[in-house]
């Protein structure tokens, strides 16, 4: 793990936060999301997804301004990291990804899906407006997260985190999960989104 800090000095707007990098493959990673262990709350307002949240090196959301600011500068990709309560290690990767600015509600732009989960992100969410629970979103409210919703979601990895396996217990809240379009759902142990200038 390094620090990707220097690479984006001047594009990541006026925070000081640090922008931590994994030697996923091909290298030069830049985190954004990640969940672990349900140590920090996702259910957060506007303004905290907007800052960011958590550690760099923990689990945390660098913030919606730093990945617009970041994935506007030029082409990027994304990778999602999974595990599940098996153990089990799933990915999807996307060949672009941005998001458009606060203005128009960090609109999530993301397609060339491929990976070892069927496609539920991309395939259901592209093109949809983040959404928080102070925003009178009822998704949000009801998912206790911030999210690019829509009627609700098929993937949502900033759902509660349940610190025992779920997946196929009935709860009152959405769990941190990754649906595809056979209705099968992952309950995240780990979730990891990472972001790369192609």
């Amino acid at each position: 793990t390094g620090d990707c800090l220097d690479r984006y000095k001047g594009k990541a707007g006026s925070s000081d936060r640090s922008l931590p990098c994994l030697s996923a493959p091909g290298g030069g990673w830049t985190v954004f999301q990640r969940r672990r262990d349900g140590s920090v709350s996702f259910n957060r307002g506007w303004s905290e997804y907007r800052d960011g949240f958590g550690e760099p090196r923990g689990e945390h959301w660098l913030g919606n301004q730093h990945i617009h600011f970041l994935t506007n500068q030029g082409p990027y990709s994304l990778r999602i990291d999974l595990q599940d309560w098996s153990h089990a290690h799933r990915h999807a990767l996307y060949q672009s990804f941005r998001i458009d600015s606060e203005e128009d509600g960090y609109r999530l732009h993301v397609s060339g899906f491929s990976g070892t989960v069927e496609d539920s992100f991309g395939w259901y969410h592209d093109q949809h407006s983040f959404s928080t629970p102070d925003t009178g979103n009822i998704c949000a409210e009801i998912s206790h997260a911030g999210w690019w919703f829509h009627q609700c979601f098929y993937a949502n990895l900033n759902g509660f985190y349940y610190k025992v396996d779920v997946t196929s217990a009935n709860t009152s809240r959405d769990p941190c999960s990754l649906k595809n379009i056979k209705e099968s759902k992952w309950g995240c142990l780990f979730s990891n989104f990472m972001i790369k200038l192609e």
